[in-house]
């Protein structure tokens, strides 16, 4: 069983990273909407690479693990930030 300040961290820790995907797509929206004004789709496309990058550096977290020593063991191979 957790005890509260893990289920707290844990919680911060998942708004903290839907957070930036939202910020990241947003971004990516306004670009797109300035391409389309434009007719420049390479920021868009930079957009996506960077979308991709992220969701290839995303760690899903299996039934029984730990997330908080997944996200500590991430965190030392620089993979994320907190």
């Amino acid at each position: 069983m957790y005890q509260r300040s893990q289920f707290r961290r844990e919680v911060s820790l998942t708004e903290d990273f839907f957070r930036q995907k939202i910020e990241t797509l947003s971004f990516c929206l306004n670009l797109f909407k300035n391409s389309l004004i434009n007719f420049n789709f390479s920021f868009f496309v930079a957009c996506i690479i960077q979308l991709q990058a992220e969701e290839e550096s995303t760690r899903i977290v299996e039934v029984g693990e730990d997330p908080i020593s997944v996200v500590q063991n991430l965190n030392k191979g620089g993979i994320i930030n907190e």
